[in-house]
């Protein structure tokens, strides 16, 4: 089973996914500052070092915090879609503003999210959830990695994007 983002081609072409297929629009070199998206000429190494020196940057900015687990999905994401400097503000204003203060550093905002996801699913789906709990399956197993990681991790950039501009705009 793929680890990272299995179906999105942008990953498979930085070396992270299943080995498919893909064709490269470009060999030559991008600088720093230029868009990392899948029709860019960004390596995966480049790719790599950026997320590593946003996450860097960002654990000295906010010491306090630091880095968190599902940080790196988050600006992999970013910058399919930005410069690197313009995704570390992203990110910066996303930890910082958008999300709840308490949200990474002792997670009680994610682990009240999972019990709002649960509540609406007996409130919605009421079998399903009769069904999750006569098989012994936790919800909060699975939405916790999507909490953290912002969506980023299991589903593709368009939903991604889609689901971000929901939270973005509406809370």
């Amino acid at each position: 089973m793929p680890r990272t983002f299995q179906d999105d081609s942008f990953f498979r072409y930085i070396g992270i996914g299943p080995k498919k297929p893909f064709i490269r629009s470009s060999r030559r070199h991008k600088t720093r500052s230029t868009q990392m998206s899948a029709n860019s000429a960004a390596t995966g190494r480049d790719v790599k070092d950026a997320i590593k020196r946003i996450c860097t940057a960002y654990s000295v900015r906010n010491n306090q915090l630091g880095y968190c687990q599902g940080f790196n999905f988050i600006v992999g994401r970013l910058l399919q879609v930005m410069t690197e400097e313009e995704a570390f503000w992203t990110f910066t204003c996303i930890i910082e503003t958008m999300m709840p203060i308490d949200y990474y550093a002792n997670m009680q905002g994610a682990l009240v999210d999972q019990k709002i996801v649960e509540a609406l699913l007996l409130r919605t789906l009421p079998d399903l959830h009769a069904h999750f709990e006569a098989n012994f399956f936790k919800l909060e197993m699975s939405c916790l990695q999507w909490f953290t990681c912002l969506f980023s991790y299991n589903f593709n950039l368009d939903v991604v994007t889609r689901l971000w501009d929901l939270i973005f705009l509406k809370g």
